[in-house]
């Protein structure tokens, strides 16, 4: 009991201890524009940040949100790591403070070097591999039928939308195999069925599938296992040397992949480097791919796991903290530094607005889905009312708040209006919230805009985050786990890293880093 009360104690004095300070952040202005210049000053003054911790770097003076790859790779980055490791060794910079006037997304990095070269062949081996997959699983289909079932002419699935259904395909056809009565060709079709398995999802997959159910005879050769431990080599040396797609050409990786772990394993591959030859989905948020300033070259092909994500702040790491003071203009921006800083002394006021999409919840749903998040918002809702003293409102409907009729409103979360901002909140000093929906934070700078990141911050809230581009959902921090920080104590910046799933991808905490809630 005395060790376990020791190790408790020092879990607290930790979490107490490193929590974030104003001498950790590193403010970044755009020195081209005299505005963000003066913001640096201001928030620096305010805040307590040393003067030195201002770093000032030319990034145009036309306030354009987009800046190239080449210009973030050339000329911010750069910037941004020499100051971090050369003039903050003694005091480790923990977070970067983006504002006004520094560019808010990066465009795409455009085709791969030789893409010209690779893409043919990438592009007819994925043709090749996608015709087997798609006959295998008209095999499958036919498993346990009487007769041949002739297939209507649907039009053809992705591949996304077919592994949404795999599984209970594969399910399907051995229920159908187990009504064959004669006993014969049920065992030949359960030997159909694991042979299928095996090209699908690969021979570990199909042998331990076979464990599940005894009356299914099937293990591997030693002959396999043999193979199957070459290829798992071949796989692990790619991944630890970190193959490029010319080397994965050459030693034909896609052919040993598809022998370890089936179609469905080399096709996802094949359409993921593809995509990385391409170019597609490399765009990112300038601060998401500045919290990885620190790394080395890594994929920037879609995104990359936040190693902050659930991790104790005092626990090191290479990742860095990035929060933005941005809006329609220089005056929304330091707003939101003044808001912040009255609200931690007189206490955040209002009442929480929860807006779920009314979604039918039974048993526990799949991570991700509609209904995840949907649940998230509501144990939201049941958390604001038992660990704070403020009215909590639930829309349950597929509606949304009208207009005009959330007054008082300091604390929201819901969704899903994309690009349509609803005029329902009066949001008060310190309000934190934000909308789940794709793109709510591109136009931050565009006074009209109806998005929902720049219509909120004109209309007074403190604090809030979003996408600069398609996210996709699962790469919002679930509602309740992120408003949980914040009444843990956290600073804003550290509540959304504790609970971001994703770095050098789409999304912008927009307030002051340091603000913390202190509700009434």
């Amino acid at each position: 009991m005395t060790r376990f009360f020791s190790i408790s104690l020092v879990i607290l004095f930790a979490g107490c201890c490193f929590a974030l300070e104003p001498s950790q952040i590193l403010i970044i202005a755009n020195s081209d524009v005299n505005e963000s210049v003066l913001l640096a000053d201001y928030y620096s003054k305010s805040r307590a940040v040393p003067a030195e911790n201002i770093l000032k770097i030319p990034l145009g003076s036309n306030l354009s949100e987009q800046m190239s790859r080449k210009q973030y790779d050339k000329v911010l980055a750069p910037a941004v790591r020499k100051e971090l490791t050369e003039k903050h060794l003694s005091n480790p910079i923990k977070c970067l403070l983006t504002l006004y006037g520094v560019p808010i997304k990066i465009a795409s990095a455009g085709p791969l070097k030789n893409s010209e070269q690779m893409l043919p062949k990438l592009t007819e081996l994925l043709d090749t591999k996608d015709k087997e997959f798609k006959a295998a699983l008209e095999k499958l289909s036919q498993l346990g039928m009487k007769e041949m079932a002739t297939q209507d002419s649907a039009p053809p699935k992705s591949f996304e939308d077919i592994l949404k259904n795999l599984s209970d395909d594969t399910k399907q056809a051995l229920k159908r195999i187990e009504y064959i009565e004669q006993q014969d060709e049920r065992e030949s079709q359960y030997r159909r069925w694991i042979g299928l398995l095996k090209l699908i999802y690969g021979p570990a997959y199909a042998a331990k599938k076979a464990q599940q159910y005894p009356r299914i005879s099937f293990k591997l050769s030693r002959e396999e296992e043999d193979q199957l431990r070459k290829n798992s080599l071949i796989l692990k040396m790619a991944e630890n040397q970190n193959w490029n797609i010319e080397k994965k050409l050459d030693a034909n990786f896609y052919q040993t992949l598809e022998s370890a772990v089936g179609f469905v394993g080399c096709l996802s591959n094949l359409k993921a480097d593809i995509g990385r030859c391409r170019g597609d989905e490399t765009a990112a948020s300038v601060d998401s791919e500045l919290s990885m300033v620190l790394y080395g070259d890594y994929d920037l092909y879609k995104w990359q796991k936040n190693d902050l994500q659930n991790m104790p702040l005092w626990m090191p790491s290479k990742t860095l903290m990035v929060s933005r003071l941005d809006g329609s203009s220089m005056k929304i921006a330091a707003a939101l530094i003044d808001k912040a800083i009255e609200t931690e002394k007189k206490g955040l006021w209002g009442k929480a607005y929860i807006d779920t999409r009314g979604l039918i919840v039974t048993g526990k749903p799949l991570p991700y889905s509609f209904e995840y998040y949907d649940l998230s918002l509501l144990n939201l809702a049941e958390m604001f009312g038992q660990k704070t003293s403020m009215d909590v409102v639930v829309e349950k409907t597929g509606s949304l708040f009208a207009p005009a009729s959330c007054p008082q409103t300091a604390l929201y979360c819901g969704w899903y209006s994309v690009k349509k901002y609803i005029d329902a909140f009066d949001f008060v000093p310190g309000a934190v919230g934000f909308h789940i929906a794709s793109f709510e934070a591109m136009d931050l700078r565009n006074s009209s805009s109806s998005n929902w990141c720049p219509a909120m911050l004109a209309r007074g809230i403190t604090a809030t985050l979003g996408p600069v581009n398609e996210p996709y959902l699962h790469s919002f921090p679930e509602p309740d786990k992120f408003f949980a920080e914040l009444l843990d104590g956290k600073t804003l910046v550290e509540a959304f890293f504790r609970t971001n799933p994703f770095n050098s991808w789409q999304m912008i905490l927009v307030g002051d880093p340091l603000y913390m809630l202190n509700i009434k």
